[in-house]
């Protein structure tokens, strides 16, 4: 029975060893390898008082015994260092308890059997106890290192303790001669080799090995294992005091042995402490700044969208201190920042970024939440305010922006379009920001540098407006946009000399728009630079069809309007260039068209792009004139080819002696600076025939006819005929 179930254990930490070949199979080959020498030790151990002759002891067969311990103490090791931020100082505690432990089981168990021993007799019949005590200790310190100790790790604690035990009955009966193979006791030794093969064929045995933080004992445990086993020493001294006895001088050295040991493992849990202290400040102030980072934009400083919506709820909650006073949102976007981003760059956006949450800083009171709710959207919040408060809070935002923003010397100039909603009591959180979204894009797509405060009447028409601005993104490369053309006359001749080109949007659901239906929706999302690249692209590349179609009659001049928001990007020249060279088309017959409106946010600025535009080749005009705030001296400065006599002038110069003296002022003007005059929305003879008397050159207009797709202006070139004048 002895061999098999040695065997068996062999053979069961043999299979676990060959089953995981991996790196984890290391602390288990030492325990195998240990076993195999206690197995060695105990062939003679066994085999030879069975045979009737003596073993002398101590003797090479405990040496064995000994050197195995020693194996399988590396084992439990170099299972301990399996475990990250494994300490090895904390064997020190292992040493402790085990003599603390081994103190009385000394004292008490052996040392009375033991009389007139020799000392090596003494130390091996001591040291057998004792050095099962520290594979204890490091068997019980491995286990608990583990969350929930799993059944391989019991087993393992079974084998020591059964090992320890039966030890201990080993020591005491040699020692008072009473030792025999058959006593009872020795089937400890069997039940803890049953208790170690069943460990390494146990499921859980592989999860010892696993490389695993290591679970620290909570100070309480620590403090009652270390404090006994301190204390036990002095116990049995005291004990042997009040028996009587002789003071054993070897206790006052255990003690004194104890104390230094512990002393050395307390300073080092001193020096944990104080680690763990400046981790844990560590650990405090990163997680400030993770808090921090989490509710506030790392950019700007601002809070962000969680930490602005946290405040909207906390302002909800908070009842109304006076009637109609509640919390107010005011949001905004920067106008033409996708601009700003395409050609000044990004980094330059992140200055506009930081500087625009500097002024808005500025203007907001004591007590407003400031925040950066994502890209080139801010709000703020007002908490119980009025509605006239916060129109005055708006107000000092599009003032603050007048003066430009200095970046880095370079002075930009931003505007912002502001949406205002005033809590009553019916809106929750997501209510309350969408409304005041909605209020900012009728700002944007209304007057860009203004405000709009909510109102539910413009919900559904801003909701309709919001949704064809983003189905407009796009719609050039989907072919969805087409382009009308509307004749260009010579009224002194009645011969069609240009075309103005005009865009349409086919919508798959409205049908077909009308530029005013979607032009100021493209420039507040910044989609204008698209389509703008498109109308001239397609406008001219159709000149260049028309005139293959048409070899032998004059090519015509084709003019496009440029929007404001196109002449804002800086690359605009040098796009247009692009575009003229990439279809061909003669540089002199394209009319690109500025509106007054566009002079009047930077006149030397526009002034300084329209002399570039120039020195392309192509003509520019100036449309609507009249209806803007053009001064002489700014109009004399202008490189202007033509100027656009506006329709309101024109509607009434057969009848209105006010609208023909303006409408001859402004061709007189014309005429000394040089420039040709276009009259527009030319639909009665009457009108023409004064603009004829007047000596204006050209004109447009119902007299003469819609705008027609393509294939009506190549039905007009082809029948080599002038328009007749409907009368």
């Amino acid at each position: 029975a002895w061999s098999g179930v040695v065997l068996a254990a062999l053979g069961a930490l043999g299979a676990h060893v060959l089953r995981y070949r991996t790196s984890r199979t290391g602390p288990w080959s030492l325990l195998l390898l240990g076993f195999i020498v206690y197995a060695a030790a105990t062939i003679p151990w066994y085999l030879v008082p069975a045979s009737g002759h003596p073993l002398p002891f101590p003797s090479l067969v405990d040496a064995g015994f000994f050197l195995s311990y020693a194996v399988f103490a590396a084992a439990l090791v170099s299972l301990a260092r399996r475990h990250r931020d494994h300490d090895p100082r904390a064997s020190l505690e292992v040493v402790i308890v085990a003599i603390g432990a081994g103190t009385p089981l000394w004292e008490f168990v052996l040392k009375p059997e033991v009389v007139d021993q020799s000392w090596l007799v003494t130390a091996t019949l001591y040291g057998y106890p004792l050095v099962l005590l520290v594979l204890f200790g490091m068997t019980i310190r491995l286990v608990l290192a583990v969350d929930r100790p799993d059944g391989a790790g019991l087993l393992l604690i079974g084998w020591i303790v059964g090992e320890l035990v039966a030890d201990v009955y080993y020591a005491v009966s040699v020692a008072n001669g009473t030792f025999r193979l058959d006593s009872p006791f020795l089937l400890l030794y069997l039940a803890s080799y049953t208790c170690l093969g069943a460990a390494a064929l146990h499921p859980g045995s592989q999860l010892l090995a696993e490389v695993r933080p290591a679970r620290v004992l909570r100070p309480r445990t620590r403090l009652l294992l270390l404090g006994s086993a301190v204390v036990s020493p002095l116990v049995v001294l005291a004990v042997a005091i009040l028996r009587g006895a002789p003071h054993p001088a070897y206790l006052v050295l255990v003690a004194a042995v104890m104390v230094v040991l512990l002393l050395a493992r307390v300073s080092s849990l001193m020096v944990d402490l104080a680690e763990q202290r400046r981790l844990r400040l560590e650990l405090q102030h990163l997680a400030e700044t993770l808090r921090h980072r989490a509710f506030h934009d790392a950019l700007t400083g601002l809070a962000n969208r969680a930490l602005f919506t946290e405040h909207i709820e906390s302002a909800l909650r908070q009842r109304p201190t006076a009637a109609e006073r509640g919390p107010a949102v005011v949001m905004l976007e920067i106008d033409g920042f996708k601009e700003i981003n395409d050609t000044l760059g990004h980094d330059v956006g992140d200055l506009v970024l930081i500087a625009v949450a500097e002024r808005l800083d500025r203007v907001s009171r004591s007590g407003d939440t400031v925040a950066r709710l994502g890209g080139d959207e801010f709000a703020l919040l007002l908490p119980a305010v009025e509605l006239v408060q916060a129109l005055g809070v708006a107000e000092r935002i599009v003032a603050g922006f007048r003066e430009p923003l200095e970046l880095g010397g370079n002075p930009v100039v931003v505007s912002t379009s502001i949406g205002i909603v005033v809590a009553d009591g019916t809106q929750g959180r997501s209510q309350l920001l969408k409304q005041a979204d909605v209020a900012m894009f009728d700002a944007k797509t209304s007057q860009r540098g203004s405000y709009r405060v909510f109102s539910p009447e413009q919900h559904t028409a801003v909701l309709k407006r919001h949704a064809l601005s983003l189905e407009l993104k796009g719609a050039a490369s989907r072919g969805e946009l087409r382009l009308d053309y509307q004749p260009v006359m010579e009224l002194a001749t009645h011969a069609m000399v240009g075309v103005e080109a005009l865009v349409r949007w086919s919508h798959p659901e409205h049908g077909l728009l009308p530029p005013l239906q979607f032009i100021p929706l493209a420039e507040a999302n910044g989609c204008i630079r698209e389509i703008g690249d498109w109308v001239l692209e397609e406008a001219c590349r159709q000149s260049g069809r028309w005139d293959d179609a048409h070899p032998t009659h004059p090519p015509l001049d084709i003019a496009v309007n440029l929007s404001p928001r196109q002449l804002d990007a800086d690359d605009v020249i040098e796009r247009i260039a692009a575009i003229v060279q990439r279809t061909g088309v003669e540089p002199g017959r394209v009319v690109l068209e500025l509106t007054e409106s566009a002079l009047a946010e930077d006149t030397e600025g526009m002034i300084a792009k329209m002399v570039r535009l120039k020195s392309l080749g192509v003509q520019v005009a100036l449309d609507d004139f009249g209806t803007g705030f053009s001064s002489l001296s700014v109009l004399r400065r202008l490189p202007l080819d033509i100027i656009k006599i506006d329709r309101t002038f024109v509607a009434g110069i057969a009848r209105e002696p006010e609208e023909w003296a303006v409408t001859t002022a402004i061709i007189a003007l014309a005429t000394s600076l040089g420039k040709r005059t276009l009259a527009e929305g030319i639909e009665l003879g009457e009108q023409l025939a004064h603009l004829r008397a007047l000596q204006c050159e050209l004109g447009q207009g119902y007299l003469f006819d819609r705008p027609l797709p393509s294939q009506g202006i190549d039905e007009r070139l082809a029948s080599a005929s002038r328009p007749a004048v409907r009368s």
